[in-house]
């Protein structure tokens, strides 16, 4: 059943994790402080970038009282900056901002607005557009029809989640009750991402059996997809989980240890959890298949191409 609230001035926190970006952050910040919800707060985290990057975010931050800089004297890596942001947050709700993307001025109040009038949902989603640096449309990932989430099961949104369609690990970066997603980030038994790839999809496995998602249909956010081999924008610490020989492994079972330790999936989904381990598995067959047993592999693939 749908609870409401009154209106209410809750803080919003923006986590800003950055990193080389002098070339886009005055779009970035323009972005978010034009914001037509006004109460937010932007903690902005750049990971001792080599540019001058962050000498363009301390002009921004010495005319608004809003942001909350914070520069990093050795690199830390994307996902412990991403972290970093999340700590930082004091707002009831938050969200991550990537430092290359662009959203609708009515971002922040719309998704607001939503958590405030449904208390049983914990994250809030627009629809989206994947674009490329240069404005062409790459995809458009609309949240509506059988797409929306908002009245599906959590095992329906788990299976979307495997499939990839539409694309979760995208509603890493909706707008979270603070709370919640700290929760699933540090508890007893996990202290962070994972420092594997496909840690957005970790977390979303995890967060599907866990909250309720509501998403609309309107286009309030463009996520920037860039042409070339997208770890290459990375420090050279944070490449390294993207070139490991056992990467897929170490996601799979990150995942599947997550969904068994996690303390925030309640007690009666647990006993789903063998036939979604097996959903995981056969997700990522193919490149488990070339990581653990590469001979068998090729030579599968020498058969199956003749």
């Amino acid at each position: 059943m749908l609870k409401e609230t009154t209106e209410s001035n809750f803080l919003v926190s923006i986590g800003l994790p950055t990193y080389k970006c002098e070339a886009r952050i005055r779009g970035v910040m323009d972005a978010l402080l034009r914001q037509d919800y006004k109460n937010i707060e932007i903690i902005i985290s750049d990971d001792a970038s080599p540019d001058d990057g962050f000498k363009i975010i301390e002009e921004y931050a010495k005319g608004d009282h809003r942001i909350r800089a914070i520069k990093q004297e050795k690199n830390i890596g994307y996902l412990r900056n991403f972290e970093l942001v999340l700590r930082e947050a004091k707002g009831k709700y938050f969200f991550w901002a990537a430092d290359d993307d662009m959203w609708e001025l009515n971002f922040v109040s719309t998704l607001k607005d939503i958590l405030d009038k449904n208390l049983d949902y914990e994250l809030a989603m627009p629809s989206m557009k994947q674009v490329f640096a240069d404005g062409q449309v790459y995809k458009n990932v609309f949240f509506e029809g059988n797409k929306n989430l908002t009245n599906l099961t959590c095992l329906a949104i788990f299976k979307m989640a495997i499939r990839k369609n539409p694309p979760i690990e995208f509603l890493y970066y909706g707008l979270w009750r603070t709370d919640a997603l700290k929760k699933l980030m540090f508890n007893k038994f996990f202290n962070g991402f994972p420092n594997t790839i496909a840690h957005d999809k970790t977390l979303m496995y995890e967060a599907s059996l866990s909250y309720r998602f509501y998403t609309i249909p309107d286009v309030l956010w463009y996520k920037t997809v860039h042409r070339e081999v997208f770890f290459e924008r990375y420090s050279t610490d944070s490449k390294k989980m993207f070139l490991d020989t056992k990467g897929y492994w170490k996601f799979v079972w990150g995942a599947i240890k997550r969904l068994i330790l996690s303390p925030n999936i309640p007690f009666h989904r647990k006993p789903f959890l063998p036939y979604l381990i097996f959903l995981i598995f056969w997700s990522e067959k193919k490149n488990l298949i070339r990581e653990l047993f590469p001979k068998t592999f090729h030579k599968l693939r020498k058969i199956l191409i003749r």
